[in-house]
């Protein structure tokens, strides 16, 4: 079977996203928006985190791949 190969490319710089998002502290938003903030090229700011082994866990496993969480 032949291997298929992909490429993006990308034209324009994506403009930066600096909005507010308000929802309710749960587990799985809390690992996602820390798993979202990792592959930005910006700050992100994560307020209202659920503070659950999970979640602590996956911040641990960031941490170890190089990102930066204060």
């Amino acid at each position: 079977m032949n291997a298929k190969n992909f490429s993006v490319e990308i034209s324009s710089k994506i403009p930066d996203f600096t909005k507010i998002i308000s929802v309710d502290s749960d587990k799985s938003i809390s690992i996602r928006s820390c798993l979202i903030g990792s592959i930005s090229q910006n700050i992100t700011t994560v307020d209202n985190i659920l503070e659950s082994e999970d979640v602590i866990s996956s911040i641990n496993c960031l941490r170890k791949l190089g990102v930066k969480v204060k």
